[in-house]
């Protein structure tokens, strides 16, 4: 399962397409060599995260290197004259299609859970809070991170609650729990 800052990073990457097509729509001559940028910031987030689609992104970028290099793809139809840029721009449009579809189904499964985490974390929120339960105690360490831990802790240890974070602990790791609780408690 990702963890919620990959899907966060992942998302962030995704997030420049409509730039990139907005540089297609202008005819922009930098297009191509900017999809191939893309493709490299791609790669290497999902390689710094060890992530093996980091391979698929490697051979989707090798094959608009090829087509630079003159290889023409299989089943690519144009209505008018076809010129080498206009075959360089279809594959770039179509790289970055596919592209935008392994990452979407890459991080669906861990952000269905992520999101389902955090909708529980959201409603035991506000009975926490009645509870005191989000009240450092007296002697508490004024750090973020121990103080994220031990309410956590306090929340497990609750009877009304323990049930609901224990389920909540088989969805996400305890960090995305803790980051996921410090945004609910932020709020």
């Amino acid at each position: 399962m990702l963890r919620l800052l990959n899907i966060e990073e992942l998302e962030s990457v995704l997030t420049q397409i409509p730039r990139l097509i907005r540089l297609f729509e202008k005819k922009e001559s930098t297009f191509v060599q900017t999809v191939k940028d893309w493709l490299e910031q791609l790669e290497k987030v999902l390689e710094n995260n060890r992530m093996q689609a980091c391979s698929d992104i490697a051979i989707l970028k090798g094959s608009l290197i090829s087509v630079e290099r003159g290889l023409l793809p299989q089943g690519i139809e144009f209505s008018s004259h076809k010129t080498h840029r206009k075959v360089m721009d279809a594959v770039a449009v179509e790289t970055l299609k596919k592209a935008n579809e392994l990452i979407t189904s890459l991080i669906k499964g861990s952000l269905t859970q992520i999101n389902e985490a955090e909708r529980y974390i959201r409603q035991i929120a506000p009975l926490a809070e009645r509870k005191g339960l989000f009240n450092p105690p007296e002697d508490s360490v004024t750090d973020r991170s121990i103080y994220l831990k031990e309410t956590w802790q306090r929340l497990l240890a609750d009877p009304d609650l323990c049930n609901i974070c224990l389920h909540i602990k088989g969805l996400v790791s305890s960090q995305d729990i803790l980051i996921l609780l410090d945004r609910a408690m932020s709020n």
